[in-house]
């Protein structure tokens, strides 16, 4: 996109057309606005936090920020896992499932505050992503085509040797329970 930017800026240049010259100013304008969401989409996928710190303080960072732009109230509790590392492909599962949630949530729950809980179990951990929204009826949603983002958290969840249940009740609101491998490792098929 820089480089299809700076070609448009040096065609402005040349061109003697006041008509024309304006008009390839739009495009350029254009074209920094798909370069810059770009980047915040690329940064959203596996963002840098994720290579400096512990899983849930990145997730953390990420639900402040989503909170303050959607005006939703949000929290983690990060139990005993607050200062965990996870396999990166884990890590980054994990997060698109989070961003995959919280963008559900925003786009039709009208929630009112959202939480996040990452908790130890004896052989597993668990990721619940709660909001206390308006809810549907999860048989419904997933037999429609518009549920791919629900199927999209439970293949990811899949990936990464967990499973992901959808529970939510209209009027009531949601709550996704992602389980998944104490050491975020795919367990091997002899179970070794």
């Amino acid at each position: 996109m820089t480089a299809i930017r700076l070609k448009l800026k040096s065609v402005e240049d040349c061109c003697p057309d006041y008509q024309t010259r304006a008009a390839i100013a739009e495009v350029n304008e254009m074209a920094l606005q798909i370069d810059n969401s770009i980047s915040h989409i690329a940064r959203e996928l596996r963002p840098a936090q994720l290579r400096n710190l512990s899983f849930a303080i990145a997730i953390e960072d990420y639900l402040k920020r989503w909170a303050n732009r959607a005006g939703i109230p949000a929290k983690l509790d990060a139990d005993g896992l607050r200062d965990v590392r996870f396999k990166a492909t884990t890590e980054n599962h994990l997060f698109r499932i989070v961003q995959e949630s919280l963008n559900n949530t925003l786009k039709h729950a009208r929630a009112k505050r959202v939480e996040i809980q990452f908790q130890k179990r004896e052989d597993e951990n668990v990721m619940i992503i709660m909001d206390d929204g308006r809810g549907f009826d999860v048989t419904e949603k997933m037999q429609n085509t518009n549920g791919l983002g629900l199927l999209g958290m439970r293949e990811r969840a899949q990936v990464i040797g967990g499973s992901c249940e959808i529970e939510s009740t209209v009027g009531e609101g949601t709550t996704i329970y992602v389980h998944f491998p104490e050491n975020g490792d795919i367990p091997h098929a002899d179970g070794a």
